[in-house]
């Protein structure tokens, strides 16, 4: 099969993708937010607190590790993903600045399997050192979501766009198991934050409909095969 061969497949592909898509939605399996000095398995977080002491800022500052079985989602075709959250707290709290909240994806899969009772020391991929960072040698963003005037209603529901890294992670998989990672963009002067319910993360991936890529495939190889035949 010569290059333009391939490329023309793909085309097919492509254009069907937009034609025909579907939206996968898969729930997390398990979440727990972590801090320097305990954990939460209630409701997700994500902020960096700068007031007080080096201890306070640590104990103050939150990440939140979420883990889904996304077997179910047709790789390497997403074309799009969004992962959505579920306001818990009171979302009456104004914001004096723009506050971004980031999205990491676990690259090292071998984090995949923590468990619920893990700490900040051995979370996978976290900087201890740090109260908001992550190792960037097993992590990578994959999506951002910035709170502007004040935080969501209670129950309302937030999406998170993934990057053309996330998508690109996504489709990487190779296990159907994926762990993302909340964690705070930048420092507060003020002790605000983001909650949401734990058990409320949903990956929602926009991928080609079965039979619509089943069929295609099988035309578009056909075609090729009888060109071949011709020649």
């Amino acid at each position: 099969m010569g290059i333009r061969e391939i490329l023309g497949v793909f085309a097919v592909l492509s254009a069907a993708t937009v034609a025909s898509a579907e939206v996968v939605t898969v729930n997390s399996t398990k979440a727990l937010t972590l801090f320097d000095g305990g954990s939460e398995l209630d409701y997700l977080a994500a902020w960096s607190f700068t007031g007080g002491t080096v201890d306070q800022n640590k104990s103050n500052s939150y990440k939140s590790w979420i883990a889904f079985n996304n077997s179910s989602i047709l790789v390497p075709y997403v074309t799009g993903a969004e992962i959505t959250l579920k306001q818990w707290s009171n979302g009456n709290l104004g914001i004096p600045t723009p506050i971004t909240i980031d999205l990491y994806a676990l690259t090292d899969s071998t984090g995949d399997t923590w468990a619920t009772d893990s700490n900040w020391s051995n979370a996978p991929a976290n900087d201890v050192a740090s109260s908001k960072l992550l190792d960037p040698t097993k992590t990578v963003l994959a999506g951002s979501y910035t709170f502007t005037g004040q935080f969501p209603a209670r129950n309302e529901v937030i999406h998170i766009p993934f990057t053309a890294a996330g998508v690109s992670f996504l489709n990487a998989d190779t296990d159907g198991l994926s762990t993302f990672i909340l964690a705070a963009h930048d420092d507060s002067t003020s002790f605000t934050g983001f909650h949401a319910y734990a058990n409320s993360a949903t990956i929602m991936a926009t991928v080609p409909e079965p039979t619509s890529l089943v069929g295609l495939l099988s035309s578009s190889f056909g075609l090729l095969f009888r060109k071949r035949i011709k020649r």
